[in-house]
């Protein structure tokens, strides 16, 4: 039997309710409800008498009177108090809207100056709904100054008038709530007889189907109950509940389409191999002279490109990447970005490419995947993204399925490919990434045996895809994350929690045309293991690693930073640094250049929102350090960005 997980329900309500537009719309509601419940009240209003005749006697009306809740002839001093809480309360609820990017933006600006994070934010907070509490007094002040004191009369009562107001909302949210659960219930008896209507209809001709095919799918393509991968997976379809349980029909398709393929290959692989040499064999032999020449260079061009593949050093593969994307495309990239991005991929599994419209930043990762054959899917992002729910999707009350992306469909299929795949968050700062993006931000910090995200709480026997164990996704190791991001006024800045745990490059300007002379035919064959081979192996290659002389020199450019500007950074920036310099050396570049790339990307990037006095001289000394450390002129991209801050400091 089939027993659903407790309080599923009572989460989803929560995440529904945790929304803040869901509670700024139900308090509206409320307060639009309190205006009826006192026009219902007032029984001398001018306007309920004209435009609401209907209030006079009705079913809430009658039953008032049986509760012994009066009526009014409601003061104009009652009424301003009413329209006065009302107005303060709006006023709250739109200022709630905007609070979170305004403290988001405030600590980031100031977090400096307190000593946690937290403290900042609370500081910020409460500035924030203060200035909303004296803004809100201010205007009261002048309606009330303006209406004339006068008007009002002192002596007039308006206690009992809200006590029975309170008794009335009280009455039309417990008729609400009636109304609520009459609907629900209307809802699920008629879900239920089109359910019956339904299996009525289909019932019949799935169980013919079902019994006629007989589907079984497994590794030996025979027998009852069997698998794919050793049991975990039994695509054998016997009743129609088992189908109607399945909730990821998208994921399923992908593995019954790779169990296909791996019957294909279990069965009948061996006969196809033989069947192919001995078709090859006798066409060689009937082929004479050219014909006979072309099929044997053919064979050989092939061999030879596998082997140029498995024999190519990380040099020649930059090399390669500029001449094939110049030479094929018309694109144009500098050695040294192209260096920094397939480094930067040796060293964290988020890429960020940042900067303006237009300089080719999508291209690079669809360059990329045509050069290497990897596998590359665009995301688009949204700005109304909040949590993972709208990367990974969600499970549909009213459909009662899940409701997958785009995301996650091709995240789930790149766990069957041996190919490098490139998931592209296109423009993925349009909306705040630390929020939509959390969990792979902190999932991929784990091992990679740990790299899962929780997608959706299976209920128990639930029948799931096979890479969806226990209702999480695994982020394959062959995997990952481009996003590209424009700095614009439309856009959110990128926090440094995001920058930390990614390698961001910079796209300033367009590039020029170059030329190239290299070879430039694609490495079709590249997959993730090879890569991550490659990668490896100039980890492992005392040449192209920092030496205890290389380290000393730059911790002693970090150690100033940190002693002036209070900037620190801690071991993942170190790990990160070196995983990414032997690679960027054996790409053809150099550690000084790798070093400086690293410094601007992770240190100097945290000096952008800094404007005090003090800060123009310590990077004036700090540029005296830079070059009496590594000679002027050798860390071109961090004079770079200390010559910005300068400018603007000026």
């Amino acid at each position: 039997m089939v027993q659903k997980k407790k309080g599923a329900f009572r989460e989803r309500l929560g995440n529904v309710l945790r929304s803040g537009i869901v509670r700024n719309t139900i308090i509206f509601g409320f307060l639009l409800l309190s205006v009826f419940c006192m026009f219902l009240l007032d029984r001398g209003n001018y306007v309920r008498a004209r435009y609401m005749p209907g209030l006079s006697s009705n079913f809430v009306s009658n039953l008032l009177d049986v509760l012994h809740i009066g009526r009014y002839n409601i003061g104009i001093e009652a009424w301003v108090l009413f329209f006065i809480i009302l107005f303060v309360v709006s006023l709250f609820l739109i200022a709630n809207m905007f609070s979170v990017d305004y403290v988001y933006e405030k600590v980031e600006a100031k977090k400096h100056k307190f000593n946690t994070e937290n403290g900042a934010r609370r500081f910020y907070t409460a500035m924030y709904y203060l200035t909303v509490f004296v803004i809100a007094a201010l205007l009261v002040f002048i309606f009330v100054m303006a209406g004339g004191l006068e008007r009002f009369r002192p002596e007039a009562e308006v206690g009992p008038v809200f006590i029975d107001l309170v008794y009335t909302l009280l009455l039309c949210l417990l008729f609400i709530a009636i109304g609520i659960v009459f609907m629900t219930f209307m809802a699920i008896v008629l879900r239920m007889a089109f359910g019956f209507i339904y299996l009525l209809a289909t019932g019949f001709a799935k169980a013919v189907r079902i019994e006629e095919e007989g589907t079984i799918i497994d590794g030996t393509g025979a027998g009852n109950g069997g698998g794919i991968n050793g049991g975990s997976f039994t695509a054998k379809i016997d009743n129609s509940d088992e189908l109607d349980r399945d909730l990821f029909p998208a994921l399923t398709m992908i593995d019954l389409a790779n169990a296909k393929e791996e019957v294909v290959e279990g069965e009948e692989g061996a006969e196809t191999v033989e069947a192919v040499e001995g078709e090859a064999v006798e066409g060689v032999e009937a082929v004479e002279g050219e014909g006979a020449e072309a099929v044997e260079e053919t064979a050989v061009a092939t061999v030879a490109q596998a082997d140029e593949e498995e024999e190519i050093t990380l040099e020649e593969f930059a090399l390669r990447f500029q001449s094939y994307a110049c030479n094929h495309h018309k694109v144009y990239y500098e050695l040294p970005l192209l260096r920094s991005f397939i480094a930067g991929m040796a060293s964290s599994r988020l890429i960020i490419l940042e900067g303006l419209s237009g300089t080719g930043k999508s291209l690079l990762p669809r360059m990329f995947s045509r050069f290497t054959g990897s596998d590359v899917y665009f995301s688009p992002v949204q700005a109304t993204w909040r949590d993972k729910t709208d990367v990974l999707g969600f499970y549909s009350e009213f459909t009662k399925t899940f409701k997958i992306t785009d995301f996650l469909r091709d995240l789930y299929s790149s766990s069957y490919s041996e190919k490098t795949a490139l998931m592209v968050l296109d423009e993925m700062n349009l909306s705040r990434i630390e929020y939509y993006f959390a969990d792979f931000l902190s999932i991929l910090e784990y091992p990679k045996e740990e790299w899962k995200i929780k997608v959706f709480e299976p209920e128990l026997e639930q029948r799931l895809p096979v890479h969806l164990e226990g209702g999480y996704v695994k982020i394959p190791a062959n995997t990952w994350f481009i996003g590209t991001a424009n700095t614009d006024d439309s856009t959110f800045t990128i926090t440094d929690k995001v920058y930390d745990r990614a390698i961001t490059l910079d796209f300033r300007e367009r590039i020029s045309p170059i030329s190239s002379n290299y070879i430039s035919d694609p490495l079709e064959h590249m997959t993730s293991e090879k890569l991550q081979a490659l990668f490896d192996a100039a980890k492992e290659n005392p040449n192209y690693c920092l030496t205890g002389f290389d380290t000393d020199k730059f911790f002693r450019i970090c150690d100033f930073i940190k002693d002036a500007f209070d900037i620190r950074f801690g071991n993942r920036i170190m790990v990160q640094i070196t995983n990414f310099v032997p690679v960027y050396v054996a790409l053809g570049g150099t550690k000084e250049a790798a070093l400086d790339f690293m410094l601007a990307s992770k240190v100097l990037r945290k000096l952008e929102g800094m404007f005090e006095d003090y800060v123009k001289d310590e990077l004036i000394a700090l540029t005296k350090l830079l070059n009496s450390t590594y000679g002027k002129g050798t860390m071109v991209e961090t004079e770079r960005i200390i010559a910005k801050i300068l400018k603007r400091l000026v």
